[in-house]
């Protein structure tokens, strides 16, 4: 069970994550919409001063720009938070290969509402499966769900219908990490409903946008760790 802190944008909020075993630090580079955003130059700088793997989320970026990201800043992947389709990530592959980052994974993020519906639900697995099987074709690594708020995905702080997410994953031709409105006090539940390959955290460890918890980020990765624990007896 793998664990991202995303939003980040201070070396200190950095060092408490990997204090706590974070697997991923995650930082939302130049995405105009979210609070969280930092540059090209402070992600870089953020980059080059931590041993954790690095996910910058990008979102709707030409493809030479988005290579150019992953290149400047040195990431172990690229998080698509647009609306990027199968064709942009073999094309974006492509890129990042002459652009000598073809170790970079490619993440694709996806929405599910905060509830739904039998028979939206049934239609929203059904899709969530056959586009989540073509992105697999076309170079995804993972696939993060997030929630979708009055047409806004991620940064919401709600989550998602965690009974949709659980079929998706069970359909899934990838790994899915389950993203929105999870904290210390629903971390566990979460895990024990989705089964998710790992949890993306953001607001649910914020004492303000951008501004980390300490605590919060130590008593989310204790909960998880108590939560694995508990599923592998």
């Amino acid at each position: 069970m793998e664990l991202k802190i995303c939003g980040l944008g201070r070396l200190a909020d950095i060092r408490v994550a990997e204090v706590a075993g974070a697997d991923y630090v995650g930082m939302i580079v130049e995405v105009e919409r979210s609070p969280r955003k930092v540059s090209v130059d402070v992600a870089r700088r953020l980059a080059q001063a931590t041993d954790a793997r690095v996910v910058a989320v990008i979102a709707d970026e030409t493809v030479a720009r988005a290579a150019e990201i992953a290149r400047q800043i040195g990431v172990a992947a690229l998080q698509l938070h647009g609306s990027e389709g199968p064709q942009y990530l073999r094309s974006l592959s492509d890129a990042l290969a002459l652009a000598g980052c073809a170790g970079v994974e490619l993440w694709k993020a996806a929405s599910v509402p905060p509830c739904a519906e039998a028979e939206q639900a049934k239609r929203i697995v059904t899709d969530a499966v056959r586009d989540i099987a073509e992105l697999a074709e076309a170079g995804a690594a993972r696939i993060v769900l997030d929630t979708s708020v009055r047409g806004h995905s991620g940064g919401t702080g709600q989550t998602c219908d965690w009974a949709v997410v659980a079929q998706i994953v069970a359909g899934s031709a990838l790994p899915v990490v389950l993203a929105g409105g999870i904290g210390p006090g629903n971390v566990a539940a979460a895990i024990a409903a989705v089964s998710p390959a790992g949890v993306d955290v953001s607001s649910g460890v914020e004492r303000c946008p951008g501004v980390k918890s300490p605590l919060l980020i130590q008593d989310l990765a204790r909960a998880l760790r108590e939560a694995t624990a508990t599923r592998q007896r």
